[in-house]
């Protein structure tokens, strides 16, 4: 039986190796483009050596004939020795998608792929130091050599191979970008419930205000109605009320102060 794989159909660039240029303290993204030029559908998967390194979108998809597909290849932040970074390689495996072929039936496909019908290519990883924009970086440690087929063998059912290539998970990831909108959403929420709270503090200070006017104003009424009030006034008239209005701004300032309590308490 021949031992030949069949050849890679699809177009790739770059071909052969894929370049991170730094800093690396932040994520770095190198682009993937894919091409069918056959008249076939064609379906495909990205896999590497250190999936937790790196996240790719879309790992995984589907190609119509004389389409192309970018691929984006996102490193994260790194502080590894660059050799070890230089051992990080990724295969584009492929293969024909089957007759009356639908996207829903992409796992089912790979799942009961023939190793006959597969199809890859694999890149090395090259990293340059320096800034991205300037076009004079040098790769800060030279390539690895092509490693031969049985080196980059994926491992089999059994765990066998020096190097397997693992699928990429399509967890989302956290980049500066979406850290810094996460940070400004915090500070709108804060800055929300710091209004909120002066809002409720002016209230109580009017409620406050309003409370000892009507303190003053009952004073005013009692030291007016004292030399004329009897224990047995004429015609039965009853003591005119002076708690009324004071109990009313009582709850009033109760019903505040369990309000600003609750936010206070949520926004801690």
């Amino acid at each position: 039986m021949s031992g030949e794989k069949r050849p890679q159909v699809l177009e790739l660039d770059p071909s052969v190796e894929l370049v991170f240029k730094g800093p690396f303290k932040d994520v770095v993204t190198s682009l993937l483009c894919l091409r069918n030029p056959t008249n076939n559908i064609v379906v495909f998967k990205v896999k590497t050596t250190a999936p937790k390194q790196y996240c790719v979108r879309p790992n995984s998809g589907v190609l119509d004939p004389h389409c192309t597909q970018e691929i984006s290849v996102m490193l994260q932040p790194i502080d590894t020795a660059a050799s070890e970074r230089n051992k990080h390689k990724f295969m584009v495996q492929s293969m024909f998608a089957p007759p009356n072929f639908s996207s829903d039936q992409l796992d089912a496909v790979w799942k009961n792929a023939a190793k006959s019908d597969l199809m890859d290519s694999k890149l090395k990883c090259a990293f340059v130091e320096g800034d991205p924009d300037d076009h004079t970086v040098t790769q800060s440690t030279p390539a690895p050599a092509p490693a031969p087929d049985n080196e980059m063998a994926l491992a089999d059912s059994s765990g066998r191979g020096e190097e397997s290539f693992k699928s990429m998970t399509t967890a989302p990831t956290v980049t500066p970008t979406q850290e810094k909108s996460k940070s400004a959403e915090s500070e709108m929420e804060r800055a929300q419930i710091e209004s909120s709270m002066r809002s409720l503090q002016d209230k109580v200070d009017r409620l406050t205000s309003e409370n000892n006017q009507l303190k003053s104003e009952s004073n005013k009424l009692r030291q007016r109605i004292k030399p004329t009030a009897t224990t047995g006034a004429v015609g039965g008239a009853s003591a005119l009320p002076s708690t009324s209005p004071l109990n009313i701004v009582a709850v009033m300032l109760i019903l505040v102060a369990l309000i600003l309590g609750y936010l206070v308490g949520r926004w801690l």
